[in-house]
């Protein structure tokens, strides 16, 4: 048997640690009547401020599905986020930088404003300071793209995993 190929022994233990999941309780969150169920087209997040803020939304929306005014949940969300020099050329100009950024959201029940979980996740993307100004720029833009969808998609997956079995999710 060539070098990673697996082994029959190990690839039949891997389908026996498939066939025992349902056991343990674990069920596909976008299954039919899975968690995300619950949330798809009925989180309405809050209008974006920028072309950052546009970019997360969307990928909720992608995410969650895209929810009309009359939604039951409203997202709230904060976007913080910062530029840290990783590397320097001997001479101390940056090389290297990387977006730091972080989403503190709330999900609210749209009837009565109660807040039903909330939660802030963190996430990093670097980029390149080297070349022209327009090449720094488009590279810039590149990051922020990659991390507002991080954000988002670490967003979603928390507002999922808190559905799972949430009295406020049926």
């Amino acid at each position: 048997m060539g070098r990673g190929a697996p082994s029959r022994r190990r690839a039949l233990a891997a389908l026996a640690a498939l066939a025992a999941l349902p056991a343990c309780g674990f069920s596909p969150a976008y299954a039919p009547d899975g968690p995300a169920t619950a949330l798809r087209g009925q989180v309405l997040p809050d209008t974006p401020g920028d072309a950052y803020a546009f970019r997360f939304v969307s990928q909720i929306e992608e995410r969650l599905g895209r929810a009309g005014e009359g939604a039951p949940f409203a997202l709230g969300y904060g976007l913080p986020r910062r530029t840290v020099e990783t590397a320097q050329t001997g001479f101390g100009s940056p090389l290297r930088l990387s977006l730091e950024g972080a989403a503190e959201y709330a999900l609210r029940r749209q009837a009565d404003g109660a807040v039903v979980t909330s939660g802030r996740v963190t996430g990093f993307v670097t980029y390149s300071d080297v070349g022209t100004s327009v090449a720094v720029r488009s590279a810039r833009a590149d990051a922020e793209r990659r991390l507002a969808t991080l954000l988002a998609d670490r967003v979603a997956t928390r507002l999922v995993a808190a559905a799972a079995g949430a009295d406020w999710a049926d």
